[in-house]
């Protein structure tokens, strides 16, 4: 599902990861672990069951018409087990963990090779070579 956030960005996508079933992801969630590389695609946020949007939960959520590029992209999540059970709490907010980030990035049409590239590099190759990151 796609948005636009009515009222100000940063607090309106900040109500939506405040909510127990919800996990930052792909690249929103690779700059909030510290590991960002692409800029500019829209944050992604997944859902453990997406359902039909009550208008009093998501009163500040507006439906992007297609040609609208929008403020959210809400998902269910993939594999909901693994990706909540994975997830990493970043500032009070539940963040996918480097490792489901580089599954989902890696296909993405958006640069998302690069992303996943750079993930392999400082995050995948030192565990299994058995460095330290960051080292």
């Amino acid at each position: 599902m796609r948005f636009i956030l009515s009222g100000r960005r940063e607090a309106e996508l900040n109500k939506v990861l405040q909510r127990s079933d919800s996990c930052l992801a792909l690249f929103a969630a690779a700059q909030a672990l510290k590991f960002g590389h692409v800029h500019g695609v829209p944050p992604y946020a997944y859902l453990k069951r997406l359902g039909a949007p009550s208008s009093l939960e998501w009163k500040n959520l507006v439906p992007a018409e297609p040609w609208e590029a929008p403020d959210l992209i809400l998902r269910q999540a993939p594999a909901p087990q693994s990706v909540f059970r994975g997830s990493v709490n970043v500032n009070d907010i539940q963040v996918c963990d480097i490792l489901q980030v580089w599954l989902d990035v890696s296909h993405h049409p958006s640069r998302g090779q690069e992303q996943s590239e750079l993930i392999r590099r400082k995050v995948i190759d030192p565990l299994i070579r058995g460095k330290q990151l960051g080292g």
